[in-house]
């Protein structure tokens, strides 16, 4: 699924997903079971995207990121802002 322009979720076989905000500005989603991946090949200033999974959420803020399931982040250059209470 393309959740902004340069910035692809892939939802695993048997895994769900919930869309919070669609909006392009303000994107969030939540991975409620299973295995999803998100690649950030761009990403414009304008943006804010945060994906969550039990109670965890993270805010993407540079491109080279790969999610996994247990919000491991594979790092290529990145950097990742918590996101805040």
């Amino acid at each position: 699924m393309l959740l902004t322009p340069g910035v692809f979720f892939r939802l695993g076989d048997n895994s769900s997903a919930m869309m919070i905000s669609p909006s392009l500005t303000d994107t969030e989603l939540r991975l409620d079971k299973g295995e999803a991946t998100v690649e950030v090949a761009q990403l414009y200033p304008q943006n804010s995207i945060v994906v969550a999974q039990d109670g965890a959420k993270i805010r993407l803020a540079k491109t080279g990121f790969t999610i996994s399931t247990r919000m491991t982040i594979s790092f290529a250059s990145t950097r990742v802002k918590p996101e805040s209470k």
